[in-house]
């Protein structure tokens, strides 16, 4: 599987804030799509919570067998009360070897 994106929700003071929840809004005609949540390091250069493990939502894709070429997926992601937002991801599956 391949990581496509992950949403997480950082607020101080650095405690576990509530994991986005996230919707398939267009679903892979030729793979198959895994939803996660795992916790995950902010990144050095953060404003906030630098270094810190929080918890996440990471979606995973891994094309069927044999399958090459584009698929197109659309989610909406958020947290509750907060506004969601909508990611259309492009994959491009490559023949193996390449």
């Amino acid at each position: 599987p391949v990581q496509l994106t992950m949403y997480a929700t950082v607020s101080e003071p650095c405690e576990d804030a509530p994991v986005p929840t996230v919707q398939i809004a267009q679903a892979p005609v030729n793979g198959m799509l895994t939803v996660r949540v795992q916790r995950v390091p902010v990144p050095a250069d953060a404003a906030q919570c630098s270094g810190k493990a929080i918890p996440a939502l990471l979606l995973y894709y891994t094309p069927a067998k044999g399958f090459t070429g584009i698929e197109q997926i659309a989610i909406r992601a958020g947290v509750k009360g907060q506004p969601v937002r909508s990611q259309r991801i492009v994959v491009e599956v490559a023949p193996a070897g390449k």
